[in-house]
């Protein structure tokens, strides 16, 4: 909420994908964000390991990138932001609602991070091997329940 002129915040040139994670310097992969923003998005970046984040945001399956984030943290939350940003795209919590259809559970809560500020959380509770193509065996999963549901409605 603030701005450049009342609060003279700096806007600097920033990556949504860092390089070292495989991000191109390509106008869809770069924003303008202050300079605070900035430090702490780097300081965050640095607490992760590069070759196995270049690794995961080079999965093309949006299901493979949550999951094995998740299974990264060993059981431990995942900040939703963090899977937000893995995800890529803005239907991120129904592709890890969707996880469940491959016999994953993954338990969602919220967390106060500040006095103002409560997080929503993702903990991994059971994984299950991945099939070789997940997102197909999801929709053809959906398919089949959309199926049934319509022979129940009959």
């Amino acid at each position: 909420g603030r701005t450049i002129e009342k609060h003279g915040i700096v806007l600097v040139v920033d990556h949504k994908i860092p390089r070292e994670w495989g991000g191109k310097t390509v106008p869809e992969n770069l924003e303008a964000i202050c300079e605070e923003c900035n430090r702490g998005k780097k300081n965050f970046f640095k607490s992760v390991d590069a070759p196995w984040m270049r690794k995961v945001m080079g999965t093309k399956s949006v299901h493979v990138r949550l999951g094995e984030t998740l299974k990264a943290f060993k059981g431990e939350p995942v900040d939703a932001s963090t899977l937000e940003f893995i995800a890529n795209q803005d239907d991120w919590k129904k592709r890890i609602r969707e996880l469940r259809y491959l016999g994953w559970e993954v338990e969602t809560f919220n967390r106060r991070i500040s006095d103002t500020r409560v997080s929503s959380f993702y903990r991994l509770v059971k994984s299950c091997p991945w099939p070789e193509n997940p997102t197909a065996v999801i929709r053809q999963y959906e398919r089949d329940r959309a199926a049934r549901n319509k022979g129940d409605s009959d």
